[in-house]
């Protein structure tokens, strides 16, 4: 679930790129590496195909913070990110707040806006060490499906079998620094494959609902299940889903028979 990265955040990319103390040469201190602002994205991130990734720069309280810069931190070949941005000669009191995704303050807070049409990953360095190294951790912040099998344990033979995910949260704003999301409005019903599915969404508790036909012998009937699901943030969540019903209710009769017995028949004949 973590991607755990040694990132060089806001510090020079090399020696050239310090900035300059009042006994170093004054013409190092506005040579800055500047980067642009369309970040890679790829599909599904992971420790070796993070290239670079977004990194929002705050000052203040972390409840009126400000925005002092954002920037992208790119991948070296010693494996940190740099993002060519440079540490002032007094501590500024930093906060970093990174992802693949854009970060933006809203009211003084931190967030990224999430569509759920691709991985995203985030994390936060609050109040680091003036002029030090940081080490970041990542993390998904969304949910992933991936395969889904229906099976029946009642002997019955299932097809045209569909999944179907309901009130799903599509779209939202994810807040960096208390990993929760605000503004989900945009719900939807997603149908799931029943095989393998790569599917992101925010993760929840969902409403669920099953079709299936069900085949034993010369039974034949389509039936629909309405369950519910919690997805889980930053797994690929594999369902498996069980059908205990037993719906093909069998025409049979209770029988009393009654017994034979004996019948005394008296004549009188004259």
């Amino acid at each position: 679930m973590y991607i755990l990265l040694a990132a060089l955040l806001a510090v020079a990319c090399s020696k050239e790129a310090r900035v300059a103390r009042p006994s170093e040469p004054s013409g190092e201190v506005d040579r800055r590496i500047v980067f642009g602002v369309d970040a890679t994205k790829v599909d599904a991130v992971n420790s070796d195909n993070l290239n670079q990734f977004y990194v929002l720069a705050t000052t203040g309280n972390l409840d009126t913070q400000q925005k002092a810069w954002t920037s992208l931190a790119v991948k070296e070949s010693s494996g940190k990110f740099c993002t060519g941005m440079y540490w002032p000669l007094t501590d500024p009191g930093y906060h970093f707040f990174a992802s693949n995704a854009e970060p933006t303050l809203a009211g003084y807070v931190a967030g990224v806006d999430v569509d759920c049409t691709e991985d995203i990953v985030a994390g936060v360095l609050l109040y680091p060490a003036f002029e030090r190294t940081g080490s970041l951790s990542l993390s998904h912040v969304l949910a992933r499906i991936g395969t889904v099998a229906v099976n029946s344990e009642k002997g019955y033979t299932l097809s045209d079998i569909t999944v179907t995910l309901s009130n799903v949260k599509t779209s939202g704003r994810y807040l960096l620094r208390t990993m929760s999301w605000s503004d989900t409005g945009t719900v939807a019903s997603v149908p799931l494959t029943v095989g393998s599915n790569d599917i992101y969404l925010i993760p929840g508790y969902y409403p669920i609902s099953i079709t299936a036909t069900y085949t034993k012998g010369d039974y034949v009937n389509t039936i629909t299940i309405d369950s519910s699901v919690t997805i889980h943030v930053g797994k690929i969540n594999n369902l498996n889903i069980k059908l205990t019903n037993d719906p093909a209710i069998p025409i049979d009769f209770s029988v009393t028979l009654q017994d034979w017995a004996a019948k005394e028949i008296n004549m009188v004949l004259s």
